[in-house]
């Protein structure tokens, strides 16, 4: 085989399975810590062939374009959208591999943990920047809607149903079984019209960006997104929450990463009292993580004997 070959790892370690794997194969393993600048990152990869991505470095299609020998790039999660240039990747033939519901049940979690914060103000009372008040709704037997019903939208729906007795509608783009769910498929605007809160669970694509403006924030009282931000228009979701039509909003990552401080914010939603926003920790808990990385090393050390048989480009 070619013993030049090399593997990038991104984050806290190097997974000793996959060290472990490389070793045996006479692959370089180059364990990047931290977040590198881009002029850092681009000679690091210049002649890497594979991509353990487990960091908050983002693959641009300038870094991308530096690595010409990469073949695939392993992604802890699912919104490798955020951390690499897809169109991009999928230009230079760089497969992008990513590790669907071995999250799904932290980040639902989190998403029902930012809806009681908004329904019973716990997130303003401890923000202590809200107008005080005793009132506040409850989530068991509510009716809430659930746009995208794929592994997290579904978590949410058997966290609601089975443990709130929540009357659960959901939105998606696909037709999805909904008997053993308890869940009811809805058009996009009733959605909207009938949930007292919305969770926004769906997938970021040219055809779901947006998706969530003006006409459907005239409908709940409260939005949670773990999806990607952009799937939610900031100038149609500010106009809602200035209006006082949508009571609050709660984020799990936001439009511009890092989370910029208030005064930064080109959209002018941090700086409301109803609006608040988690940096991307929703997915983060031990157990999470323990899956997503044994899948990502799984995806990676497939890929590598895939190309050591000679079955890869």
């Amino acid at each position: 085989m070619n013993g030049t070959w090399k593997v990038v790892v991104s984050g806290t370690t190097v997974p000793a399975r996959l060290a472990e794997h490389c070793d045996r194969a006479g692959i370089t393993v180059d364990h990047l810590v931290g977040v590198p600048p881009e002029s850092e990152l681009v000679p690091r990869v210049a002649d890497a062939d594979f991509y353990l991505l487990g960091g908050d470095e983002r693959l641009s299609a300038e870094v991308l374009a530096a690595a010409p020998s990469l073949r695939v790039v392993s992604f802890l999660g699912v919104g490798a959208g955020s951390f690499v240039d897809l169109a991009a990747a999928a230009e230079q033939s760089v497969r992008v591999l990513t590790t669907p519901g071995t999250n799904a049940a932290s980040v639902a979690e989190f998403a029902v943990g930012l809806a009681l914060g908004l329904q019973r103000r716990i997130l303003v009372d401890l923000a202590g920047t809200g107008a005080t008040s005793r009132a506040s709704t409850e989530l068991t037997g509510s009716t809430v809607g659930i746009l995208g019903l794929g592994a997290t939208g579904t978590a949410v729906a058997r966290i609601l149903t089975r443990g709130f007795g929540c009357t659960v509608l959901h939105h998606s783009r696909t037709p999805k079984p909904d008997a053993d769910l308890g869940v009811t498929a809805v058009g996009l605007d009733e959605l909207f019209t009938r949930s007292r809160t919305v969770f926004v669970c769906a997938a970021l694509t040219p055809e779901t960006t947006g998706l969530v403006g003006a006409a459907q924030l005239a409908g709940p009282r409260f939005l949670v997104c773990t999806a990607d931000p952009r799937v939610v228009d900031p100038v149609a979701l500010r106009a809602a929450l200035v209006s006082g039509t949508l009571s609050g909003a709660a984020f799990d990552g936001y439009y511009t990463e890092p989370l910029p401080d208030p005064a930064d914010d080109e959209h002018g939603l941090l700086g409301l009292d109803s609006v608040f926003a988690t940096s991307h920790i929703a997915a983060s808990s031990a157990d999470a993580w323990t899956r997503t990385e044994d899948r990502a090393v799984d995806n990676l050390i497939a890929a590598i004997d895939q190309a050591l048989s000679g079955e890869a480009r």
